[in-house]
């Protein structure tokens, strides 16, 4: 008698998410010669906030700074640019959940370009970086 193949799990919006910053923190501390330069900046220590409750998705500690960072996934290219603008605005007026200091990003990942991304230094306006 053989028994059932297991059911497939769902594909959901969380677990694509998911998948996205379990790809950053994977690149982050073991960056590819390709990954953009915000990945190769020796970061030491990657924590993902759980199940997504917190302000950001990954917290990074590095030799030289702290990074918060807000990860989203988009499949279709064409509104990834939208949606980095639109999270680059969100994340400059964020000022209660970061200490002074911190430096703060977000990350697009989309399966054709790969990662689009945003910085907000401390006291400046977001730069769209790649």
């Amino acid at each position: 008698m053989e028994h059932p193949k297991p059911a497939l799990r769902k594909t959901t919006n969380y677990r694509r998410g998911a998948d996205a910053e379990r790809r950053a923190m994977k690149e982050f501390l073991h960056p590819h010669r390709n990954s953009p330069d915000l990945f190769r900046l020796g970061w030491y220590a990657a924590m993902r906030s759980a199940g997504s409750h917190g302000p950001w998705d990954i917290n990074l500690l590095g030799p030289h700074a702290v990074l918060y960072v807000q990860v989203k996934r988009v499949d279709n290219p064409f509104r990834a640019r939208r949606l980095l603008i639109r999270e680059a605005r969100r994340i400059a007026r964020r000022r209660k959940s970061v200490p002074p200091g911190v430096l703060r990003a977000v990350l697009v990942w989309t399966p054709t370009r790969g990662w689009l991304g945003a910085i907000k230094p401390s006291d400046e306006e977001p730069i769209v970086f790649f």
